[in-house]
């Protein structure tokens, strides 16, 4: 019963497989007859797509023999499809490109496409190039690779514009890389982003990459600077002609002239700098040259001027030492003079050491101020040369050995002296003096040639001040012989209107009696001649008065005069027509004609009347210009109000003769 029971749902199970099976052919062959239905259609699509699309559809086998081609890729090439068909797709690549066409194709057939579209410069019929970029993938026949199917488009016109862009990138490169200024891209940060070749040999710099690790901010020696530039980029947009000192890769400085702009992205935000920059190193080092040039002559040129109306009572000494100290900062000034007499030096001035005398003073043990330091001759030689030359030996050797050692190793150590150096105050030969500059730095030394122009001032100066002297001297002589003669004369003149007196007494007397007045008639009579004969005595003693000034004159001082314009050697060009011009008014000393123009009603200034004795004692107007270092026009001027003032304006007189005749 149990196997009966086994065999009947054994059947119901295999029945119902049957079922199943049936109902499964009987689907699949629904299936397969709505394929064979839906194939034509389908293959109508694919046909049309193939041949309508704009895309250059194309299928070839293995070896890159053309098995179909579609309309697109025929107008491409410009072949017939016949034509195409009959050709390989390798003989239409580029010969530099068939080893990555090789290799694509040897991937596409192992993987059944590839991985990213290639781009291939393919040969048209008529010679000329087209640009494809295509994707192919494998096609199978039941379950095998048969050919390769590629789908492309024409990417001529965007390889052309590609083309045209990198031409002219190129050429811009050519032209940043070429240009004979410095280019340069950087952030505001600093950050260097590219830099040409004539920036790269402005810093000096030989390699690219090692120069755009830096920062821009490190260039600048005053960073300072770099604020104020980004300050004025941030503000503008743009900096102009901003100059700055920066600093090359070996260490060297050099000045820059930068042209600037910001360049922002579509929101504003700044992406980064671009600029040209330009080495004015050489034209700053003129502009400073030319700068310093028309210092050093308005300094020589005040110096001059300031000499000229240096009083006589001023300290000349000091006058150089404060001068000289502008130029040497803060080193130390010593100024002395030279006595011939005694060979020995002495210090005038001394400049620099306010705050350390007190110390210098208990150092030495006594004012260097009251020491004289004689000098030996090769001292005196190097001093007359006129040039700046360094003391070897220090303090010690410059003292002659009159300051023990110690002492002037002491006080160079105090004072923090690095070198010595000397010039003299010399004219023809002459010495007058030493300057002594005690280094506390080697700056100044870049005006050394200025500084032994202006000690040629001081020396024409000292000179000048020298005679100055030694007239005044004279003058002093020559007023105490005529103060003692004035004397002898009011005392004279005393004794007359004393006897003058008696006479009118005696006149009185006389008028009220008449017998009386004749009796004395014959005495005063006698009075009268004697009275005459004293009078003849002081007109003898005034001529005898003149006549020993100009004795003394003749005897004393021509002979000094004559000596000082035989020696040439001596005095400069202005120096001998000063003499010439002393000469002339010593010899007129007694005559009356300074008196006369100094009267009040004249009027004539103290500089017109040295202008009028010039003018007597034969000097042209431009004698006067350079003796008085005015004008030429300035001793025009003078002259014109000096023929206003004693009344010959406009009138046919020689300026020169009216005064003789004063």
């Amino acid at each position: 019963m149990k196997d009966q029971d086994k065999s009947k749902k054994q059947c119901q199970d295999e029945l119902g497989k049957f079922r199943q099976r049936k109902a499964e052919s009987e689907k699949s062959e629904i299936e397969h007859k709505q394929a064979e239905e839906a194939l034509p259609e389908s293959q109508e699509r694919y046909e049309a797509f193939f041949d309508r699309s704009l895309c250059c559809v194309c299928i070839h086998d293995f070896k890159g023999r053309f098995l179909d081609a579609n309309k697109a890729i025929m107008n491409l090439l410009g072949y017939k499809k016949k034509e195409l068909l009959s050709l390989s797709l390798f003989s239409l690549i580029e010969e530099d490109q068939l080893p990555s066409a090789l290799k694509i194709f040897k991937e596409i057939k192992q993987t059944g496409s590839q991985k990213k579209h290639s781009e291939y410069k393919l040969r048209r019929k008529d010679g000329g190039y087209v640009w494809v970029e295509t994707e192919a993938s494998v096609i199978y026949r039941e379950g095998k690779p048969y050919a390769i199917q590629s789908v492309g488009r024409d990417i001529t016109a965007r390889k052309r514009t590609e083309q045209d862009l990198h031409e002219v990138k190129d050429r811009l490169q050519s032209l940043f890389e070429g240009v004979p200024v410095g280019l340069y891209r950087s952030t505001p940060d600093g950050k260097r982003l590219d830099v040409n070749r004539a920036l790269l040999q402005m810093v000096r710099c030989s390699n690219r990459d090692i120069f755009l690790k830096g920062n821009v901010i490190d260039d600048y020696v005053n960073p300072e600077e770099r604020k104020k530039w980004q300050v004025k980029m941030e503000l503008k947009g743009t900096v102009r002609g901003f100059k700055a000192q920066c600093r090359r890769f070996d260490g060297t400085l050099f000045w820059i002239r930068d042209n600037a702009r910001v360049v922002r992205e579509s929101k504003g935000q700044v992406l980064y700098y671009e600029g040209a920059v330009e080495d004015i190193t050489e034209r700053k080092n003129a502009e400073e040259k030319e700068k310093q040039y028309f210092y050093d002559l308005d300094f020589l040129s005040r110096s001059a001027m300031e000499f000229v109306e240096l009083s006589s009572r001023s300290n000349i000494y000091q006058f150089i030492g404060k001068r000289l100290k502008k130029l040497i900062g803060s080193s130390l000034v010593i100024v002395n003079s030279f006595d011939a007499t005694t060979q020995c030096i002495r210090i005038q001035a001394l400049l620099g050491l306010k705050e350390e005398i007190a110390d210098i003073l208990k150092i030495l043990g006594k004012n260097p101020k009251e020491i004289s330091y004689p000098i030996n001759e090769e001292a005196r030689e190097g001093l007359k040369t006129g040039n700046l030359v360094k003391v070897p030996g220090g303090l010690y050797v410059l003292s002659f050995g009159k300051i023990p050692k110690y002492i002037c190793t002491s006080l160079e150590k105090h004072l923090g002296l690095k070198n010595i150096y000397t010039i003299g105050f010399t004219r023809k030969g002459e010495l007058f003096g030493s300057i002594v500059i005690f280094s506390r730095d080697e700056g100044w030394l870049e005006k050394k040639s200025l500084i032994e122009t202006f000690t040629g001032q001081s020396s024409v100066a000292l000179q000048r001040r020298r005679a100055e002297e030694e007239l005044s001297r004279y003058k002093e002589h020559l007023e105490n012989i005529v103060e003692n003669r004035t004397t002898e004369l009011r005392a004279t003149n005393t004794k007359l209107q004393r006897e003058i007196t008696e006479r009118k007494k005696a006149e009185k007397e006389l008028s009220n009696s008449k017998l009386r007045l004749q009796k004395k008639k014959s005495a005063l009579e006698q009075k009268n001649i004697a009275l005459r004969e004293v009078i003849a005595q002081i007109e003898l003693e005034k001529e005898r008065i003149k006549d020993n000034i100009q004795a003394n004159i003749d005897i004393v001082a021509s002979p000094i005069l004559e000596k000082l314009k035989t020696e040439k050697t001596s005095l400069g060009k202005d120096a001998f027509k000063y003499v010439n011009l002393l000469q002339y008014h010593l010899k007129k000393l007694t005559s009356s004609f300074g008196s006369k123009l100094t009267e009040q009603r004249l009027k004539l200034t103290p500089r017109e009347i040295e202008i009028c004795n010039m003018v007597k004692g034969g000097l042209t107007s431009k004698d006067i210009s350079n003796l008085l270092s005015i004008s030429y026009r300035t001793v025009e001027k003078h002259r014109r109000n000096i023929r206003k003032k004693i009344g010959i304006s406009n009138k046919n007189i020689n300026l020169t003769s009216f005064l003789h005749r004063l």
